[in-house]
């Protein structure tokens, strides 16, 4: 089944029918607590490039702007050594109806993850983001997360892997389920608050 994205609406679509993002059911139920300029996401999405070409083993040149976050990246690949299976990868649960962009997936050590690159984030919230990642990665790949893990980078080129927690059972994952059951009941009474 092909799910289409449109980046700059930020909308995922299957022909004619809109599935909402998992980062639209979280914010839509509990709030976003971070609020990120026009030109914060610009050079979120500079920086996720960045990284989607680090990840495929290409060489490249970056704007100094994002020149602490690129070398926090590196600093990331060359210490953790991730082994990459999926690099943004597209992922949709049709049980569930709902899609997202996956940073990473990759193995480290023995295990495999899903890992998200954030300057900043809530826990919780994060928690909730990847979880939903592994219920739609099951669905569409069939593979078995156990880890979920934030990459916290900084400019100054660090970067901070913060391991949010063993997904199966998962407290997350039956949390997320219960956002999106109050999602759809919001859809269904047109009570949605962000014009979808």
């Amino acid at each position: 089944m092909q799910v289409n994205f449109n980046e700059e609406k930020h909308i995922y679509s299957i022909k004619e029918h809109i599935i909402p993002s998992v980062t639209q059911i979280i914010s839509e139920i509990i709030g976003y607590p971070f609020y990120a300029s026009e030109w914060h996401m610009n050079r979120g999405r500079v920086v996720h490039k960045c990284a989607e070409l680090i990840a495929h083993g290409k060489t490249f040149t970056w704007d100094e702007q994002v020149d602490g976050y690129v070398k926090a990246i590196f600093r990331f690949f060359d210490e953790v050594k991730p082994k990459v299976k999926f690099v943004e990868k597209i992922v949709y649960s049709k049980v569930y109806d709902f899609a997202g962009t996956i940073d990473l997936v990759a193995q480290i050590g023995n295990w495999n993850f899903i890992l998200d690159y954030k300057n900043s984030f809530s826990k919780d919230q994060l928690g909730l983001q990847l979880a939903a990642y592994t219920i739609a990665l099951w669905e569409t790949e069939k593979i078995r997360v156990v880890w979920n893990a934030g990459v916290e980078l900084s400019n100054t080129g660090n970067y901070k892997l913060h391991r949010i927690n063993e997904n199966y059972p998962g407290k997350y994952e039956k949390e997320f389920l219960a956002l999106r059951t109050v999602y759809g009941i919001k859809q269904r009474n047109n009570l949605l608050t962000k014009g979808e």
